[in-house]
């Protein structure tokens, strides 16, 4: 076979180029499924680190373990983040978020939820970093999405009726956005995922090629946990990873922090 077909050059070359880079400018873009760009925009939107919710100044309490030289391993880090999704994450803020999610309309369920959520996080500044994070997400949210559930929810933390903690928050703009409900789950999880495998390579536990390899590693631990959890009902919510929250609630006392957890 002659070099030109090896590399699409000559005869059909144009249309096989075409094929591998469907975005090319002589490319047919009415060919693109344009019912789900809406969709996939908002999810890379909320997803990405540039989207004001703080994510990127929290470890959850990774700065401590690193510091003490706990963790001194990608493999180390991936056990530990495996541990926290499927003993902690998946089983409370994934099912407080999928029902977040279906119950947008109800204040009062809205309302319970925010309080669960609260409740879940009993280290002091995790919680109060979810806080934040929920409360950025909504002003940010309602500056492009001119919606009454966001300007409701808003309204209500304003009033004090509820936090706006993040799962919670997180569910109620993907459903205004009609992001589907996977994908919430998928967004929550992914940022964890990624402010995790960033706040390791700023501490200098890892380097960015193993950041992205972490990430990798952890996508079967993130579908399991978006298909276990997604039908979950508050009822089912549950945690237990003793070992994370005593090391954040130690990382509460540090005298000097890169991190707000």
């Amino acid at each position: 076979m002659s070099r030109e077909n090896d590399i699409g050059g000559g005869g059909g070359g144009s249309d096989t180029n075409s094929s591998r880079h469907p975005y090319r400018k002589d490319h047919n873009t009415d060919a693109v499924p344009t019912e789900m760009a809406d969709d996939d925009l908002d999810l890379l939107q909320l997803s990405d680190s540039l989207f004001p919710t703080g994510m990127f100044a929290t470890s959850n309490g990774l700065e401590l373990i690193v510091s003490d030289n706990m963790i001194t391993t990608r493999q180390e880090l991936l056990s530990l983040c495996t541990d926290i999704i499927e003993r902690q994450t998946g089983p409370t803020d994934c099912v407080l978020l999928a029902n977040a999610y279906d119950n947008a309309h109800d204040t009062t369920s809205i309302e319970e939820l925010d309080a669960i959520c609260r409740s879940t996080k009993t280290v002091r500044e995790v919680r109060e970093a979810a806080i934040r994070s929920g409360v950025q997400l909504c002003r940010c949210v309602a500056e492009f999405c001119d919606d009454p559930i966001i300007t409701r929810h808003l309204d209500c933390i304003g009033r004090g009726r509820i936090s706006g903690i993040y799962p919670v928050s997180l569910g109620l703009c993907c459903h205004i956005l009609k992001i589907r409900k996977e994908r919430a789950l998928l967004i929550l999880l992914y940022g964890f995922a990624a402010s995790m495998a960033g706040a390791a390579l700023r501490l200098g536990a890892i380097q960015h090629f193993e950041a992205q390899k972490l990430i990798h590693e952890l996508k079967p631990i993130i579908r399991r946990a978006v298909t276990t959890h997604i039908d979950g009902q508050t009822d089912d919510i549950w945690q237990f990873c003793p070992h994370a929250e005593i090391l954040q609630m130690v990382h509460e006392r540090m005298d000097a922090k890169m991190f707000i957890t």
